[in-house]
């Protein structure tokens, strides 16, 4: 039963049987890892914005995002770099297709999905269309 969740509530003293539970090869299991409530998100990452593989599923992160941005109304041509924390300490799901790293081992990543609220939803979906870069940084 190690890394299994459970398909329905249980009370104190209930046999814990086979069929109560699901693993992560089985399907529906994001459905079943998601608190009410929350949304899945994925986000591409590389191996600098996704913190060089060592986010893993269950740690807790903040979402940054850099823009270049235009200063100087008169010149035009300065540009500055801005980054803001946008979503802080939210949880990771699956890093890629993993959902658990039972290892420990550091991941290269494409993808990684986070739990967040409707709203943070709406609003890491905004900064990935105006193609800024996306950060994730670890929680303390």
């Amino acid at each position: 039963f190690n890394g299994a969740v459970v398909r329905r509530q249980l009370r104190g003293g209930d046999l814990v049987e086979s069929d109560a539970l699901m693993t992560s090869r089985e399907g529906g299991f994001m459905s079943a890892v998601l608190e009410n409530g929350y949304r899945a998100i994925s986000v591409a990452v590389n191996p600098t914005s996704g913190n060089a593989g060592f986010i893993s599923p269950g740690d807790r992160v903040d979402m940054l995002v850099t823009r270049k941005v235009r200063s100087g109304a008169t010149t035009g041509n300065d540009e500055q770099v801005i980054s803001e924390t946008f979503i802080e300490d939210v949880r990771v799901l699956a890093v890629d297709q993993q959902l658990d790293n039972p290892e420990n081992k550091a991941i290269l990543a494409k993808t990684v999905t986070v739990q967040v609220t409707p709203a943070q939803a709406e609003q890491v979906a905004i900064a990935t269309e105006t193609e800024p870069t996306l950060d994730i940084a670890d929680v303390l």
